[in-house]
């Protein structure tokens, strides 16, 4: 009784077929887990910059509010000047507001009413936006910021703010309002271990709550 069995050719053509077959699937499970791992990252410096825009976006919102303006209304002295509590300098935002709602800045129960936004870019490291509450808060202070936005997910390479104003007049009054907004806009880039990069770009602009009441052309409140 005779058993056939395969030939030394026929083992080798298998050998190959399958070796073939082995690897166009491993290359192919590779490419998807790059793809996957580079969406993975875009939607997590995404999500970073969204969340650091939003945070920004809020706090500079509530410039000059003014817990007794309620109390002040109808007087010389309507509001408090938002003018006064928000400075631009550079890549660099300072603000104010009546936190704990007495009435005054860093006075009261809250001391930490003043804040700040920056972008710093150490050498060699990526860039990050920093934020630092406080009384005495400054663009250019050497100490006292925390992170906002992750170093190993997202190299922030701009962040910049715009001040617009228009002073609006009452007719038949010497009393205007003056309309205050910040233009934000933020970039950041994410290289993939390949060495792609993907940069990613937000901007808004933002409508300051509490309006400025100018009387001949001054602030009614300072």
């Amino acid at each position: 009784m005779k058993h056939k069995g395969f030939s030394l050719i026929e083992l080798l053509v298998a050998i190959t077929t399958g070796l073939l077959v082995t690897g166009t699937a491993v290359a192919l499970m590779g490419n998807v887990i790059g793809t996957s791992t580079v969406n993975i990252g875009m939607m997590r410096m995404n999500d970073e910059l969204r969340s650091t825009m939003d945070l920004v976006s809020r706090e500079v919102r509530r410039v000059g509010f003014d817990g007794n303006s309620v109390d002040k209304f109808g007087e010389a002295c309507t509001f408090q000047e938002p003018v006064v509590n928000l400075a631009v300098n550079g890549n660099c935002v300072q603000f104010a507001y009546d936190r704990d709602q007495n009435g005054a800045i860093n006075t009261g129960t809250d001391l930490t009413e003043q804040g700040a936004f920056r972008l710093t870019q150490p050498a060699g490291q990526p860039g990050r936006v920093e934020f630092q509450y406080g009384q005495n808060v400054a663009c250019n202070s050497p100490s006292g910021w925390s992170e906002l936005t992750n170093p190993n997910v997202v190299d922030v390479t701009a962040l910049t703010f715009n001040s617009q104003s228009n002073l609006i007049p009452i007719p038949g009054s010497q009393v205007g309002v003056n309309l205050q907004q910040l233009q934000i806009s933020i970039t950041g880039e994410m290289t993939t271990p390949g060495g792609d990069t993907y940069t990613r770009s937000l901007n808004d602009l933002i409508r300051i709550r509490n309006d400025s009441v100018l009387v001949n052309g001054a602030a009614a409140c300072s």
